[in-house]
């Protein structure tokens, strides 16, 4: 499910509740609550719903400040309507029904919104599954929030999609063991559908997260705090279905505890899905991998591709199991990992980085700010004949500034970091060749450091028909004690590999005890006299940062070991400043891991708007303008010649005064002479042009409905934000957001403006 159709099911949702309400059935408000209930009045602080009730679509439940319980006998059917519950504090040990179980209907939608908490124990459920799709299911929480018990959005056959289960607390959210939160989708439907939790302190995931369907959906995990995950499903259930979304962003740290899965299916008719996305963001502290905990994003046969996976951290990066996005067997080839730190990256020995094809390998890029220690073994090697083995880039001291900040100018800088090899890197093909496909190759490795250490148990294997090339970059000292093979493994007509060493020329490599085919090709280097350098090719140096001495390519360095950012030097002894001129991002600085410039919630950034300053005429006749002019000019023309000329022009018109004026003019002339000019014209002038309306939810006006602008409209629709946040919405001017206004904003998000 894309993203713009997700929120066009949030805006339709919102438009059911929007509609105008049909004759009550029982309940439409909290007094009619009040009235009905022993344990619930208007003057208490607490209200006990104990008996069933069937809620009028669009009704909303004020309790104020209440604390709200609707009790394990409570049974509230919603159906596939609307209804708002507000109160202080909300807990649902009953059921809230919003299920559409005639053909073609949709789940219902409802809010809940509280100043305090919203828990749901362990016999508390909200089920709004459908026939057409799932409902909606929206949470906004005052402080904290818990599910122990069920929520559900899912299909009801196999061709409703799964719909949207979203909870936002400033505080911590907890889904608790044994609990369910649900959007799956039917295998014959459009796929799977979206769980959205953000929370302002930690995110704590006991429970696996299902988002499976025909093609998986879209799972987003965000929170202030760090978050903590038992696992996740979004991969695809159909025939050749892909797998969907995950994105995993923390504040202060991720840890996935279990398996989180965005895979392929093999499909029926020669066709196999491709492996979904998953980001997992550590944001200011470590992205942890627990051992036996699996991500995986792999494709099926018989051809489905591997897909994507991102671990980013402004810490470390610790992977204690395995990160797959392979391709099976047959005419697949493998996705893509890459882990970026601002510190370390260790890959254990009980972890596994898997992108191998059995067409092609696929590419794995590794970059930490310090060091990098890989004990687990790396696949990324062609499986079958005729396979291409995949690529490998490993850069250990190399820090990218933009694991978090949303600042306009990244920050590239060469630090000092090491690079140890205690496993097997495989980028091989095949060794043979097949009849079908030919003979393969294979691949490259490239890996940098400022120490590089291949120790006795590390190989790096990059043979095929043809040799494949492996490349080591060493800005100080370069050890291989293992092994290295880069050889051709059909010997007639094809192409040896290569092993290429480049380092220091103040250090020669040390080679004792290691087997490497073929023989090196060396590269000796200078270090570079400053950073970026080229002319002629030079080595970046690794500068100590905090020993007090300015050291290429540091700008600055405080003297303070470990560094400190926030004192204008960074921890990579870069000179640093936390402001990134961006309206809706809150700038600041951690003396851990620097600069943090973090996006402001429901902003739109500013865009420069041009301003016509040409004067605008009004005509209320048409004059008829007659002219008279007589022009004298002369010239000499030598090389290239310049003429001046002078122009008297009168001008008689009805209806308007006759001004006179006089002009010089200097330009390039040709024949010399004297010309006598007599003109008529009649002018009629353009009539003035309105501006035409920007296009229905296009909050920045950059001429598209973006995802991020459809929540808007629904939030002021809703009552939750301001018109003045986002005018685009309001087409009449009266400062409300209606039904009608919200199609034309939907539309323009899946046609266009």
């Amino acid at each position: 499910m894309s993203f713009a159709r997700t929120f066009a099911l949030v805006a339709l949702a919102a438009l059911a509740a929007l509609a105008a309400a049909g004759p009550a059935l029982a309940v439409c408000t909290a007094g009619d609550i009040y009235s009905q209930e022993a344990a619930c009045s208007l003057n208490a602080s607490t209200c006990v719903i104990a008996k069933d009730y069937t809620i009028d679509n669009g009704c909303t439940l004020d309790f104020g400040t209440k604390d709200v319980t609707v009790a394990a006998t409570s049974h509230l059917t919603v159906g596939t309507g609307a209804a708002t519950f507000k109160a202080g504090h909300f807990t649902l040990s009953g059921l809230i029904d919003g299920v559409g179980s005639a053909s073609g209907a949709n789940g219902g939608m409802v809010t809940i919104e509280t100043t305090g908490a919203f828990d749901v124990s362990s016999t508390g459920q909200m089920t709004f599954s459908g026939n057409g799709s799932g409902g909606v299911v929206m949470v906004h929480a005052g402080s904290t929030a818990s599910v122990l018990g069920k929520l559900r959005s899912d299909f009801l056959n196999k061709n409703a999609e799964g719909g949207l289960i979203s909870i936002d607390a400033p505080g911590n959210i907890t889904i608790g063991g044994g609990s369910t939160l649900s959007a799956q989708g039917g295998s014959d439907s459009d796929g799977g559908g979206e769980i959205d939790l953000t929370a302002g302190g930690a995110l704590v995931l006991q429970s696996d997260l299902d988002v499976t369907g025909f093609c998986g959906g879209i799972l987003e995990l965000q929170a202030g705090g760090q978050v903590t995950m038992q696992g996740a499903d979004a991969s695809g259930s159909g025939d050749a279905g892909s797998g969907g979304c995950i994105d995993v962003t923390a504040g202060t740290g991720s840890t996935i505890l279990g398996d989180v899965h965005a895979d392929g299916v093999s499909g029926s008719f020669q066709s196999g899905g491709c492996g979904g996305l998953i980001c997992v963001n550590g944001g200011l502290g470590d992205a942890v991998i627990q051992t036996n905990a699996e991500i995986t994003a792999d494709g099926a046969s018989p051809d489905g591709g591997g897909g994507e996976v991102t671990v980013l951290a402004r810490g470390n990066a610790l992977i204690n199991g395995t990160i797959s996005a392979r391709g099976p067997g047959g005419e697949t080839c493998g996705g893509f990992v890459c882990v970026e730190t601002g510190f370390n990256v260790t890959l254990a020995a009980t972890g596994k980085l898997d992108l191998s094809g059995g067409c092609d390998g696929g590419a794995l890029a590794l970059a930490s700010g310090r060091d990098m220690v890989l004990n687990g073994f790396t696949d990324v090697s062609g499986t079958q004949g005729g396979s291409m083995g995949g690529d490998v880039t490993i850069q250990a001291g190399d820090f990218k500034d933009d694991l978090l900040t949303t600042v306009t100018q990244r920050m590239d800088v060469p630090t000092s970091g090491s690079l140890t090899l205690n496993n097997t890197i495989d980028v091989t093909s095949t060794p043979s060749c097949s009849v079908a496909n030919g003979c393969g190759a294979g691949g490259t490795t490239d890996l940098e450091g400022c120490d590089i250490t291949i120790t006795q148990a590390g190989m790096v294997l990059a043979s095929g028909p043809d040799g494949g090339e492996n490349d080591f970059t060493a800005r100080e000292q370069l050890t291989v004690h293992g092994t290295l093979d880069a050889r051709n493994t059909v010997a007639v007509g094809h192409a040896a590999g290569v092993n290429r060493f480049i380092y220091t020329n103040r250090k020669a490599p040390i080679t004792q005890g290691s087997s490497i085919a073929p023989a090196v090709v060396p590269m000796s280097l200078t270090t570079c006299p400053q950073e970026g350098d080229t002319m002629p090719p030079c080595l970046n140096p690794c500068p100590v940062c905090g020993n007090g001495v300015v050291e290429v390519p540091e700008t600055c360095d405080a003297g303070m070991i470990p560094p400190q950012s926030c004192s204008g030097c960074s921890i990579f002894c870069q000179i640093e400043d936390c402001d990134d001129d961006l309206v809706c991002t809150g700038d600041s600085c951690n003396p851990t891991f620097g600069c943090v410039n973090q996006p402001t919630p429901m902003c739109i950034e500013p865009t420069a708007t041009p301003t016509n300053t040409q004067p605008t005429n009004t005509v209320t006749s048409t004059p008829t303008v007659t002219a008279t002019g007589t022009i004298t000019g002369s010239a000499t023309a030598t090389g290239s010649p310049t003429a001046t000329a002078t122009a008297t022009t009168t001008v008689t018109a009805t209806g308007v005064p006759t001004p006179s004026a006089t002009a010089s003019a200097t330009g390039v002339a040709t024949p010399t002479g004297t010309a006598t000019q007599i003109d008529t014209a009649t002018e009629t002038p353009s009539p003035q042009v309105t501006p035409t309306a920007p296009c229905p939810g296009d909050c920045n006006g950059n001429g598209v409905v973006a995802v991020n602008e459809l929540v808007i409209g629904v939030n002021i629709a809703l009552g939750n934000a301001q018109v003045s946040v986002c005018p685009a919405f309001d087409r009449n001017g009266d400062q409300m957001v209606t039904i009608s206004e919200l199609v034309s904003a939907v539309n323009a998000a899946l046609d266009g403006c």
